[in-house]
């Protein structure tokens, strides 16, 4: 029944994903030989946005990772209320997808490096309010994991619309589009970084003592803290660290309206004739 509730909200959702896309296609001259997979890796690697991109997302997405491994945990033991792990989950989740839009609006007046970095650093004071957050005030946390959907959604969207940014500087450098193995990168460092904060999370619970057969009472004041830190300091400094890597992102809106200039312009030199 779960299976079947899930899929009746996800399907929509993949359909509408492609009713809304259009592929864009321009005929052009032969690009030239067929790039060797090594030669793949050595241009997208050499390309310095990427470079970029690829720190903004890796620290965004272990922070997010952690603290979704480790909120359960939070509301388990530091809260005291299971039975709002669920109510929680959604909150977060549901406020994340209503922010997609917002944020989607934003990006096109103040471009997506500015929308990262204010959407992250309205995350990074939430994350700091679930570490200082009372034991006893669960309807202020409710309210705080409202509020981090603002950030959690920038993690979901600034990262994979600046890819298609990048891509573009290696056509400018190259001639050639390095679709397929920028996004196998990409979800190469997604699996790392959910890899990572799995294990970040199981093994700093054990190094603290952690006992999964006790109760919260009967927790050691060691692992209380490694969760509340896991929740709030930990992620903090990893979100931090990305807003320097979008700080320093080379590729501005400026840049890259005059990169599709360029690109406009050296794709009408090789369009075929008719």
């Amino acid at each position: 029944m779960a299976a079947g509730a899930l899929a009746l909200i996800m399907i929509p959702a993949f359909l509408w994903c492609v009713a809304g896309t259009r592929e864009r296609f321009t005929a052009v001259a032969d690009q030239g030989p067929r790039l060797s997979l090594f030669t793949q890796f050595r241009s997208v690697l050499g390309n310095i946005p990427f470079r970029f991109v690829m720190g903004i997302f890796l620290c965004s997405w272990v922070a997010l990772q952690i603290t979704s491994n480790v909120l359960p945990f939070y509301i388990i033991y530091w809260l005291r209320r299971s039975d709002l792990i669920a109510t929680v989950l959604l909150t977060v989740q549901g406020s994340a997808m209503l922010w997609l839009f917002i944020w989607g609006i934003i990006s096109r007046r103040i471009g997506k490096k500015a929308v990262y970095l204010a959407g992250m650093s309205f995350w990074v004071l939430v994350q700091a309010g679930l570490f200082l957050l009372p034991s006893d005030q669960t309807t202020l946390g409710i309210i705080l994991a409202a509020m981090a959907g603002a950030g959690v959604a920038t993690a979901y969207l600034v990262p994979w619309s600046m890819m298609t940014d990048v891509i573009e500087v290696n056509e400018i450098q190259i001639g050639q589009r390095l679709e397929g193995i920028s996004y196998a990168m990409m979800i190469f460092f997604q699996k790392l970084g959910i890899a990572l904060s799995i294990f970040l999370v199981g093994n700093l619970l054990e190094w603290q003592g952690f006992d999964e057969t006790a109760s919260a009472a009967e927790q050691p004041a060691s692992a209380i803290m490694a969760i509340r830190v896991m929740i709030g300091p930990l992620p903090t400094v990893l979100l931090i660290i990305g807003m320097v890597f979008a700080f320093a992102y080379p590729l501005t809106r400026e840049r890259h309206r005059k990169l599709l200039d360029r690109l406009a312009e050296q794709r009408s030199e090789s369009i075929e004739p008719a």
